[in-house]
């Protein structure tokens, strides 16, 4: 069986093993590695922001609406508690909505913008936070 360093120098060059001169010097190719765990878990909630979603809310807390929202596409989301509050937004603002079969995305910005609210994908969760705060970022 081949070296793992060996094969991946074969990759990389395009070479075969026996013509592979980086193979038996100390600095051959690192073997690739994967994205990262962050970066997956961005590409998670990007994913879930493009998926058709439900919703039927009446007079329900913000907090309990990111917490429903969280459990449905199996993705964090938090809300920001120290920028919400100073825009006027506090963690039990009432939210009405209802929606079936349009994108997460499109739901969220129906739900945010009335409020000058935005979101980030933040270190693999979904962050509600004051639109002036999102565009900063």
């Amino acid at each position: 069986m081949l070296e793992p360093r060996l094969y991946i120098c074969a990759l990389i060059s395009g070479t075969t093993i026996g013509l592979c001169t980086g193979c038996n010097s100390s600095s051959a190719p690192p073997a690739p590695t994967g994205p990262s765990p962050a970066l997956l878990a961005n590409a998670t909630v990007m994913k879930a922001l493009d998926e058709p979603t439900e919703m039927d809310f009446v007079e329900t807390p913000l907090k309990d609406v990111a917490e429903a929202l969280e459990i449905r596409h199996a993705i964090r989301i938090s809300l920001d508690d120290q920028s919400l509050p100073a825009a006027g937004v506090g963690l039990d603002t009432p939210i009405t909505y209802n929606t079936k079969g349009v994108s997460l995305n499109t739901a969220l910005g129906e739900i945010l913008q009335p409020r000058k609210l935005s979101y980030i994908i933040d270190n693999g969760r979904l962050l509600i936070t004051t639109a002036e705060k999102a565009k900063s970022r």
